[in-house]
């Protein structure tokens, strides 16, 4: 919500001045928001730890009402977009259920390397080389004799 309603900012006002004011306001109430939602917060869970999801429902019908109130924009008239808006309470709703059933779930585990094969291009096509193709001497690892001592 935030990042569009600073854009409402600027679609509202076209004065600078009046436009500067505004996102003094815009800022103001967010600085506010951040100091009290966590004091807010903390009070609702002394009388039930849910009593903090329900605080967003008379918050939201507020919001939708002022909403309501106010007109269309003058230079962009757009219809409201009611397929756009159920598929994002969809998608987040199931983003959503994807975190919590992921945590339950537990970490995701990394894929085994594929099997070895015998076919030469099987093996070249692998991205990591096999044990077998591995040096079995510092010496076959380069032609450089001091490489080899360091190794």
């Amino acid at each position: 919500m935030m990042p569009s309603s600073l854009a409402l900012i600027r679609e509202a006002y076209t004065d600078p001045t009046r436009r500067g004011r505004a996102a003094a306001v815009w800022a103001a109430g967010g600085a506010v928001a951040s100091a009290t939602g966590p004091v807010v917060g903390g009070a609702a869970t002394l009388a039930g730890w849910r009593l903090i999801f329900i605080i967003n429902l008379p918050v939201g019908v507020v919001a939708l009402a002022l909403l309501a109130r106010t007109a269309r924009s003058p230079h962009r008239p757009v219809p409201f977009d009611v397929i756009g808006q159920i598929t994002a309470v969809v998608a987040m709703g199931a983003l959503t259920f994807a975190a919590i059933e992921a945590g339950d779930a537990g970490p995701p585990t990394r894929p085994a390397p594929p099997a070895e094969s015998s076919t030469p291009a099987a093996s070249s096509a692998a991205p990591w080389p096999s044990p077998s193709s591995a040096p079995s001497s510092p010496t076959a690892r380069g032609s450089c004799p001091a490489c080899a001592r360091a190794c």
